[in-house]
């Protein structure tokens, strides 16, 4: 799909919008297959021409990065997360088993063992909850119009940049025809 609304603007024929299908085109092809390098190439090359043309026309240029909190729960996967708060409280329990030994090595193994597991467990159990609360609560979206300028729960416009097209967005609740919007900082 995403070749196709290419095909459409090589040929002259592009409407509006057209950029910004593409690249959710291929942002859905790596949501399926996140190993594939054409359709990361394709994307990376969509998101370049809509920058070329929006500094023809006098556009700001601006490089959206992620938020802190989407890029450290992104790391790994919410599975990936609770499987180290699991592995973590199970060394802790073993930690608590060992302190109780008679052997010296065993019981400061124990004593070392339990406060570093412990630690560790409530460093992953917060990530493991906001892996899931992301998934959860947002999505992925890609602008599909020309750009898109943000309003406030009233309608009223913020006075922020404009969202280009081809660029990727969470949203989350919807009211009316209103859609929540999280891009960048």
């Amino acid at each position: 799909r995403g070749l196709a609304y290419v095909a459409r603007l090589r040929a002259g024929a592009d409407r509006p919008g057209d950029l910004g299908r593409a690249a959710a085109a291929f942002e859905e092809t790596l949501h399926l297959r996140p190993e594939d390098a054409e359709a990361d190439r394709a994307l990376d090359l969509i998101q370049a021409e809509v920058t070329k043309r929006r500094s023809r026309r006098g556009k700001d240029v601006r490089t959206v990065r992620p938020t802190l909190d989407r890029v450290v729960v992104g790391l790994a996967s919410e599975r990936t997360w609770s499987l180290l708060a699991l592995f973590s409280s199970i060394l802790f329990a073993l930690g608590l088993f060992f302190r109780r030994a008679t052997s010296a090595g065993l019981s400061v193994t124990g004593r070392v063992l339990a406060p570093t597991a412990l630690v560790l467990f409530f460093v992953f159990l917060p990530l493991t909850l906001g892996a899931r609360s992301l998934r959860l609560s947002t999505r992925a979206a890609v602008i599909v119009a020309p750009e898109v300028h943000l309003v406030d729960e009233h309608g009223t416009a913020t006075g922020g940049d404009a969202i280009p097209e081809a660029q990727v967005v969470e949203t989350s609740e919807i009211r009316g025809n209103l859609i929540h919007v999280r891009w960048g900082s």
